[in-house]
């Protein structure tokens, strides 16, 4: 059962264009910088929706692979339900590219632009969650030995968990979307691998598939000034579709 959350916002403009952010896993959505996605997309006049997939992966009752297959089919019917012929611009970060991805496959018709970091998606030859895996078991073990509140680090067991168990569900979706894909990989990210980046841009093979390694940022992208440059790939991406 996905949580009733999993639809974060959903706001209708008098507009073709909707962007769709998809949220990576961690404690929260709003260390994901959502507000300030979703803030470009109403400065921007676009319809605006984000799927929070944060809680979701802290949730016993059912098998990681269920839950990611609930996730992928709710996104899919609600954008289905929403935006009948509205061109979408799909935003996702680490497991959240994933997703983006399966979407962007699902709505080729509809996708003007995949603009995605760090993902979640098994391209390389290292096990993709093996950096997330072990950063999250040294931030346990930290968090352990100070006593931090119990049920944080619960999270973060079942996070990396979650992460074990989906990771051979994370292969590449068959590739029916040709249209532009961004790939960004922060310079000093070290949970997911810049290779599998590298691999994914190779495999792909296409003249609109771009990779660009974005300097001074980690996984999280905290500085404001790098998320605008991320933006502005979407922002360019807007404009030659217009002219």
């Amino acid at each position: 059962m996905i949580t009733d959350d999993f639809i974060h916002k959903l706001i209708l403009r008098d507009s073709s264009d909707v962007l769709v952010f998809v949220s990576g896993l961690g404690l929260n959505i709003r260390n994901q910088r959502e507000v300030f996605i979703r803030k470009y997309a109403l400065k921007n006049s676009m319809s605006y929706i984000a799927f929070d997939c944060t809680q979701n992966a802290y949730k016993q009752e059912a098998s990681p692979a269920i839950l990611f297959d609930k996730m992928k089919q709710t996104a899919k019917r609600t954008l289905q339900e929403n935006f009948s012929n509205k061109s979408f611009y799909f935003v996702g970060s680490c497991f959240g590219a994933n997703l983006a991805i399966y979407l962007a496959n699902q709505f080729s018709d509809q996708t003007k632009l995949a603009l995605i970091s760090s993902p979640l998606i098994q391209y390389g030859k290292e096990p993709v969650c093996r950096g997330l895996c072990t950063q999250l078991e040294k931030k346990i073990k930290f968090l352990s030995r100070r006593n931090i509140d119990a049920e944080i680090i619960s999270k973060l067991v079942l996070l990396k968990s979650f992460f074990q168990e989906v990771e051979s569900l994370l292969t590449p979706s068959v590739n029916t979307y040709t249209g532009p894909i961004i790939i960004l990989h922060p310079e000093n990210d070290k949970s997911v691998n810049f290779d599998n980046s590298l691999h994914m841009c190779e495999m792909l093979n296409r003249q609109n598939v771009e990779l660009v390694q974005v300097p001074n940022e980690t996984h999280s992208f905290r500085n404001d000034f790098q998320l605008k440059n991320v933006l502005s790939y979407l922002h360019r991406q807007r404009q030659k579709t217009y002219s």
